[in-house]
């Protein structure tokens, strides 16, 4: 009876093992992945004539021939063969019925490796001002308002843009409405801006000559209060017999409301100390005040 048993057995895992193969782990059937993807899927093949929408972390296989569309309208058409388009989830994969050749082109949302790029670019709207004039600077909305050049950005606690404009200070609201803060050099030219926790928006250049003989040029920083008050910040901080551009530069506020001017005249960077400094409202508080050192 043991005998039986074991030929019954024996029959039994040969018949096993025919049936599975000989699994040496690899199957020939089976659709070899991107190499430049980084799904734990394989990706599937879209045929001509097919329309899809990406999922997170999901990839295809497409033919030249295909349109990516992204969520917010911008277009990539693959031309090209053994490519990688990484694109946001949302995406519109089109494959046209005229598309032909192989389908050896990834498309993935799954996030791309280091040195990779998303090859879909920035949608560029234009939030205000007018690309054909900038004679007579207008406040308006959109395209009917008009800036007259220059350009130094800042976002406010509410995301309102600041931007000095030639001189000007003026405000520009994410729908687009521009109202002026300042009007030209008055008393600043806004030449490099910062904002502080606070909102108290600082503005650096060199609005004027403060000695005619022998002829003097001096740089200031002052202060904008969120009521609309300007005040010297730090007055005649630098002076030049020579060069009428001192002091000019991009300004920046660290999180502990140090004040930093990148002197670009005088190759240098320069911070400013803290002192007790009273407000347009009579109140004390600390700002930075005077030249406190290079670097």
């Amino acid at each position: 009876m043991r005998k039986v048993l074991s030929l019954v057995f024996i029959c039994w895992l040969i018949i096993a093992l025919v049936a599975c193969g000989g699994h040496n782990g690899s199957n020939s059937n089976s659709i070899t992945t991107h190499s430049s993807s980084n799904s734990t899927t394989t990706p599937s093949i879209l045929t001509p004539g097919t329309t899809i929408t990406m999922s997170a972390n999901s990839s295809v296989l497409v033919p030249a021939g295909t349109t990516i569309t992204a969520p917010n309208g911008n277009k990539i058409f693959e031309n090209g063969s053994d490519d990688t388009d990484y694109t946001p989830a949302g995406s519109i994969v089109s494959v046209p019925l005229s598309a032909t050749g192989p389908a050896d082109n990834l498309v993935t949302t799954v996030k791309p490796t280091s040195g990779n790029n998303i090859t879909i670019s920035a949608n560029v709207t234009v939030i205000a001002g007018s690309a054909t004039t900038n004679i007579n600077p207008t406040d308006g909305t959109g395209t009917a308002a008009i800036f007259w050049g220059g350009g130094h950005l800042l976002l406010d606690s509410s995301d309102n843009i600041i931007v000095s404009d030639r001189g000007a200070l003026r405000k520009v609201t994410q729908a687009g409405v521009v109202t002026t803060l300042l009007p030209g050099y008055s008393p600043a030219d806004w030449e490099g801006i910062a904002i502080d926790s606070a909102g108290y928006i600082f503005g650096s250049g060199c609005p004027g000559g403060i000695n005619i003989s022998p002829v003097t040029w001096a740089a200031s920083i002052y202060q904008y209060f969120p009521s609309g008050t300007v005040t010297p910040f730090s007055l005649n901080w630098e002076t030049s017999t020579t060069n009428p551009s001192v002091g000019w530069g991009g300004l920046a506020v660290d999180t502990g409301g140090h004040l930093f001017l990148a002197d670009n005249v005088s190759n240098r960077i320069v911070t400013f100390n803290s002192l007790m400094y009273p407000d347009d409202n009579g109140h004390s508080h600390l700002v930075n005040y005077r030249e406190g050192g290079t670097t």
